[in-house]
């Protein structure tokens, strides 16, 4: 409501109006303006919908994916839904990812050949030097004239023989080691001059474990050639197998001279270098490596005077694989 009074004649003009009518523009663009804005709204949402499902959501599917293959899973391909830029990038990316598969396979053959390779190697090392020494003891009884003696020691090298040379698998047992070794020692007693003890002391649930073959012969043989060698009365080997849970370990113990370990140079596969420790222990504690990997160790405690013994240490179920069958029916 408005007034004003005229001077002239003193009547006061009064005007009223309507607040409906008066606010009813104001209403009309209020109404006009939360209508657009609603729009507005609706448009935004849809269009973020739409842009996260074409654009965002493949691209951060790519990102999961590539997360993944850094862990390791090569099996992570993104399906293929458009044909612009993140369709060609989701293209690319299945592309990298068979090739990254492709030359991992090859690595891994490669590795695998190049393993092979290596055990065949350090393996024939073995081999011809144990085989020497072993036919120096049959000819030492042929010219003593003992036929009988060397008969049998003949049979016990044609069982070593038929176990080892003629049969190209890697891996034993050490049940079967066990067996080589009985025939191994029977050979050595032979030429040894000196009063002898063998003790064998397996645990039954380790005899089908599974271990590089010619694993224990390498470390009696160094025991004959340089633990023996000084004066001793009687001289004593003992081995023992025993079950550690998952790992099996074997001792091979004897009271010979012994070493000094202390200042003995480390070897490259985690060994000392000292005159008793000929190729042949070195050669057995790189198969176990190149075989079981760190769960696979040998380990020499040896003081002069003392005696010496060599601890190998194999995972109880051993590697997968074809086993050695050493034939030995007297045994």
């Amino acid at each position: 409501m408005a007034y004003r009074t005229i001077s002239a004649s003193g009547w006061t003009l009064v005007v009223a109006s309507d607040p409906v009518v008066l606010l009813q523009p104001y209403q009309v663009a209020t109404s006009t303006f939360l209508g657009a804005l609603l729009l507005y709204f609706a448009v935004t949402i849809v269009l973020s919908v739409v842009f996260s499902a074409r654009f965002v959501r493949p691209v951060r599917q790519l990102c999961d994916n590539i997360a993944l293959v850094k862990e390791g899973n090569f099996d992570t391909m993104v399906p293929v839904t458009s044909r612009d830029e993140i369709g060609q990038l989701s293209v690319q990316y299945n592309e990298m990812l068979l090739r990254l598969k492709e030359l991992l396979a090859g690595m891994v053959e490669e590795q695998e050949s190049r393993h092979r390779a290596e055990m065949q190697a350090l393996q024939a090392q073995i081999n011809p030097h144990f085989i020497y020494n072993a036919l120096a003891s049959v000819r030492f009884l042929v010219f003593s004239g003992k036929n009988e003696e060397a008969d049998r020691a003949l049979l016990s090298l044609i069982n070593i023989l038929r176990g080892t040379l003629s049969n190209p698998h890697v891996l034993s047992t050490v049940g079967q080691e066990i067996k080589l070794l009985q025939d191994y020692v029977s050979l050595q007693r032979i030429s040894f001059s000196k009063p002898l003890e063998v003790e064998f002391d397996v645990d039954e649930s380790v005899r089908d474990c599974r271990i590089c073959k010619l694993t224990l012969q390498p470390i009696v043989e160094n025991a004959f050639i340089h633990g023996f060698k000084g004066s001793l009365d009687r001289c004593r080997l003992t081995v023992r197998a025993r079950d550690l849970g998952d790992l099996a370990e074997i001792t091979v113990e004897d009271n010979g001279t012994g070493f000094d370990t202390r200042s003995a140079r480390p070897t490259k596969w985690g060994g000392v270098e000292t005159p008793h420790n000929g190729l042949g222990v070195e050669n057995v504690r790189q198969r176990l490596k190149l075989t079981f990997g760190e769960a696979g160790s040998l380990e020499t405690d040896s003081r002069p005077g003392a005696g010496t013994v060599v601890r190998i240490t194999i995972p109880k179920t051993g590697e997968k694989g074809r086993i050695l069958v050493y034939d030995n029916p007297d045994r």
